[in-house]
């Protein structure tokens, strides 16, 4: 799987979609990819170094054109994996669940930040406590781009994981209940 890291980066990409069957790897792959690329401060403070997992894999024969990219980044993970259900409001609050869970690997680090305004501690504290409403949902990734943009200086990486289940999930509600317009809703939430 660390062989696609170096392709990764030499393709130019800002954005690459990765399809497979179930049960290929895809998760495996993302969370490869979040311990690669994440830049994470330890309680002291400094940077962890995740090259230990990597020693022995295809991905350190890549030269330091690929290595230098190791521990650099931040990484927003979000996984759609559970966000579904047979109404709209069952699927936002599940929406705002999985934003919970994205934030929590960054809490320490943008809880008390200076560098954030108070609207956006506050907008980050709704993240926390599943508060948010539609709108603010819908930028959740905008959001925290800029804030980790901001206090590390350094770029964002964005992991999305089972993109397509809410809208499998709100497609397949809908044929079995025609009229319903669950998965419209859905695509305007997530889409």
């Amino acid at each position: 799987k660390t062989g696609l890291i170096p392709y990764l980066l030499h393709s130019g990409d800002d954005i690459c979609v990765i399809t497979r069957p179930r049960r290929f790897g895809k998760t495996l792959m993302l969370r490869t990819l979040q311990t690669f690329f994440e830049y994470v401060l330890d309680d002291e403070g400094k940077p962890v170094d995740n090259r230990h997992y990597f020693e022995g894999l295809k991905v350190m024969d890549a030269g330091e054109d690929v290595l230098k990219h190791l521990g650099q980044y931040p990484v927003i993970s979000l996984t759609f994996k559970d966000v579904s259900g047979d109404s709209y409001e069952e699927i936002v609050a599940m929406l705002k669940i999985a934003v919970y869970d994205a934030c929590q690997a960054h809490l320490s680090l943008l809880i008390d930040h200076p560098a954030l305004i108070a609207g956006e501690r506050a907008q980050f504290q709704k993240y926390l406590e599943k508060s948010a409403e539609e709108s603010e949902l819908k930028s959740f990734l905008g959001d925290m781009c800029i804030w980790l943009n901001r206090i590390t200086e350094r770029k964002v990486v964005i992991l999305l994981d089972e993109y397509d289940v809410p809208l499998q999930q709100a497609a397949i509600y809908d044929s079995h209940h025609p009229g319903s317009e669950l998965f419209d809703k859905t695509v305007k939430l997530i889409g």
